[in-house]
């Protein structure tokens, strides 16, 4: 059984909460053909599967260097991801996002570590620029 959510809160509350969720155990029943279909239980750990989305924040003339980095799949060709490419334009709509343009490469790319992780781009938003008459200043508003 699998039970899709949602949550929201302080990030060491939310990390406390999937620990919890992680580290709970159930009986499970399950029949045992190889002994004249006796039904028995086992004890199954749950699994908590995150899917989660990130608003990255940076400056705009970052952009190559972050999605060069991120490399992050803006058409899925596979059957076997969380969101299919119906599912990221009604969310980039419903976000009023932009897709996601293809990246210079020769700009070089932003360091990170992405071991085992899929990112699946949505969208990206451009900010409007801010002026701060106090101290005479004007750039983007992040």
């Amino acid at each position: 059984m699998h039970l899709v959510f949602g949550a929201t809160g302080i990030k060491q509350d939310l990390d406390l909460f999937e620990k919890f969720m992680e580290t709970r155990t159930f009986i499970m029943p399950y029949i045992d053909h190889k002994d004249k279909d006796k039904e028995k239980t086992i004890l199954l750990q749950s699994q908590l599967r995150p899917i989660k989305f990130y608003d990255f924040i940076f400056p705009k003339g970052e952009l190559n260097h972050i999605l060069n980095g991120l490399k992050p799949e803006t058409e899925i060709k596979s059957r076997n991801c969380f969101l299919p490419n119906s599912y990221i334009s009604i969310l980039r709509k419903a976000l009023k996002l932009k897709k996601i343009p293809a990246p210079d490469i020769s700009q070089g790319a932003m360091p990170l570590v992405k071991q085992n992780v899929r990112v699946v781009g949505i969208g990206i938003r451009e900010d409007s620029d801010i002026t701060f008459k106090e101290v005479g200043r004007t750039h983007e508003g992040l």
